[in-house]
């Protein structure tokens, strides 16, 4: 594993940049991905998101 990690730590900028090549952009150089995207149809992205913005409500005092 450390060979793998070397290698992808040397050669990250290279990576980088085919995957920057490979995708569309738009004008202020945001990535951009087609509706129909295999990725678009991934529910894991969702399950992530809703860990980080859920919020457990806690019962507030009523103020006198």
């Amino acid at each position: 594993m450390r060979d793998f990690k070397k290698f992808m730590e040397q050669n990250r900028s290279k990576f980088y940049a085919l995957a920057d090549a490979n995708s569309k952009h738009d004008a202020e150089g945001h990535c951009l991905l087609s509706k129909d995207d295999p990725w678009m149809q991934e529910d894991a992205w969702d399950r992530d998101y809703e860990k980080l913005v859920r919020v457990e409500e806690e019962p507030h005092a009523a103020a006198n």
